[in-house]
C-alpha cells in the first residue's frame, strides 16, 4: 500500500489547476500552506504570486477572479477523495511576497 501526504495531494492538484490558469494577468508562482482557518477548519491558503509586470491598476476582482475560480474548483475537487480543506486564495505582487518570505529575491 502506498501513502501520500496530504500535503502532496493538495500541491499535485495546484500544480494542474495552475495549467488552466488565464494567460493574464501573468502568475509567477502558486504557494499553498495547509492549515487551520479562524474557525477551525482544515483549509488551504495558496498564495498566488503575480508577476512583477502586472501593473497595481490591472490587480481587481475581475482580473484575478477566473484564478480564484481555477484554484478553489481544485480544492472542492479533493473531495471526492475525502479531503474537505476550504481554499483561502491570497493574491500578492512579488515585492508582498519577498516580504513575507514567501519568494527569495533575485
Amino acid at each position: 500500500m502506498v501513502f501520500v501526504s496530504l500535503e502532496r495531494v493538495v500541491k499535485r492538484a495546484i500544480a494542474r489547476a495552475g495549467r488552466k490558469l488565464p494567460k493574464t494577468p501573468v502568475v509567477d508562482d502558486v504557494i499553498p500552506r495547509l492549515d487551520k482557518d479562524s474557525g477551525g477548519d482544515d483549509a488551504v491558503y495558496i498564495n498566488v504570486v503575480l508577476s512583477a509586470d502586472t501593473p497595481e491598476d490591472r490587480i481587481s476582482w475581475a482580473t484575478v477572479k477566473p484564478i480564484h475560480d481555477v484554484l478553489s474548483e481544485a480544492v472542492f475537487r479533493l473531495r471526492e477523495l475525502g479531503i474537505e480543506l476550504w481554499p483561502y486564495v491570497i493574491f500578492l505582487t512579488v515585492d508582498e511576497a519577498r516580504r513575507r518570505g514567501l519568494v527569495h529575491a533575485a
